[in-house]
């Protein structure tokens, strides 16, 4: 039997999982927007389009992630069998492991994109420093990488590593980390999205940001 409490937070995940689906169909759909704006504005907006795509392609990465953490901490709430749990449980810290290790390579475009907006200039520092944070508290990444290189990414033949790494884990701090993680990654996938919002592309020599250019594409057919 479930507690009100263990309750709450599964309609709270799965809340969130209608959300990121619909944000996923939604990403899907900038491709296809993206593909016209190729076609129609290559010349002179190259460097530009190349950004965008890189945008669209991390917030994409980010929200495919956000869907996981979701279903793995729906099921592991779900289950009272321990290694259910840490099947799940494993497979979140995968996910954490390579949304830290690809918000690692983008850190850098993300710092210099919100450089002029102080806004969000504001939002990537708070973000890295909660990353900071995330890392100190849940000994990142030296307990992640091993439970992933061991357990997941790789599969140890060695069973008595394999079993003792897996059986190790505490399911209530390892649990908590994937929410704590999922709060962090919420406000990174908001920051990502806006940044594709400040993006400007060249029509007739004149400057538009990408929802005015999705307007003049709309327009024109």
């Amino acid at each position: 039997m479930l507690s009100s409490h263990t309750k709450n937070i599964i309609r709270g995940l799965e809340e969130g999982l209608i959300h990121y689906s619909k944000s996923l169909d939604e990403i899907r759909n900038y491709f296809t927007e993206f593909e016209q704006l190729e076609l129609r504005l290559a010349e002179g907006n190259e460097e530009n389009l190349k950004a965008f795509k890189i945008q669209l392609d991390f917030s994409g990465f980010l929200t495919i992630s956000m869907t996981d953490l979701i279903i793995i901490c729906k099921g592991t709430l779900q289950t009272n069998q321990k290694w259910e749990q840490l099947h799940y449980l494993k497979l979140g810290y995968l996910t954490v492991h390579e949304v830290i290790n690809t918000y690692a390579k983008h850190s850098q475009q993300l710092k210099q994109s919100s450089a002029n907006n102080e806004e969000l200039k504001n939002q990537f520092a708070s973000i890295t420093n909660e990353i900071k944070i995330f890392k100190r508290d849940y000994d990142y990444p030296k307990s992640f990488t091993k439970v992933r290189n061991f357990t997941i990414g790789h599969i140890d033949t060695d069973f008595k590593s394999y079993f003792d790494i897996l059986n190790g884990m505490d399911v209530e701090k390892s649990f908590s980390a994937l929410l704590d993680f999922m709060q962090v990654l919420g406000k990174l996938n908001g920051l990502a999205a806006a940044l594709s919002l400040t993006l400007k592309l060249r029509v007739n020599g004149i400057e538009y940001d990408i929802m005015q250019i999705r307007n003049i594409i709309d327009s024109s057919g």
